[in-house]
């Protein structure tokens, strides 16, 4: 998924004898973190190039975490599963592990794809025209990082 905010304005860029249209896109981060950017202003980028990047450190530290904790609860489960075929835990503890070991293993997946969502890639070829951060800044996943604009297609 995505944020990716496409705006056409047509009509309003011309240069001499032509007017063209431009698609500007505002770059948006997927999730907050550290910014770094990858491309400045007045860079010509590719589609797909690596426009920035949220510093991965803490989601690898979650990742981490979530790991142990998958782990831990997979380890309970299935001691508590062996112990409540002779009685020892009941259903209901059983039951408890089971979802602890759920809720776990749904905690690393999503750390995981969180890893994967730091990167923000150029949705379409253009110039960068606008930076409103700088690397290092804190941003949220609603701040436009950058804004691109495509390159002008000329029309008589």
């Amino acid at each position: 998924m995505k944020k990716v905010i496409v705006v056409l304005i047509a009509g309003l860029i011309s240069a001499g004898a032509y007017a063209g249209t431009a698609k500007v896109a505002a770059i948006q981060p997927l999730h907050e973190g550290v910014l770094v950017l990858d491309a400045h202003a007045g860079q010509h980028v590719k589609k797909g190039q690596l426009l920035f990047h949220i510093d991965p450190t803490l989601n690898k530290m979650l990742a981490l975490q979530a790991k142990s904790t998958l782990k831990i609860a997979k380890e309970t489960y299935a001691r508590d599963k062996k112990l409540s075929r002779t009685h020892i835990v009941s259903n209901e503890a059983l039951a408890t592990a089971k979802d602890a070991y759920i809720q776990a293993y749904a905690g690393y997946k999503t750390a995981l794809y969180n890893l994967k969502r730091n990167y923000s890639y150029a949705p379409f070829s253009g110039t960068v025209t606008k930076i409103d951060f700088y690397t290092g800044s804190a941003v949220g996943d609603a701040s436009t990082v950058m804004t691109i604009t495509e390159n002008i297609r000329k029309h008589k």
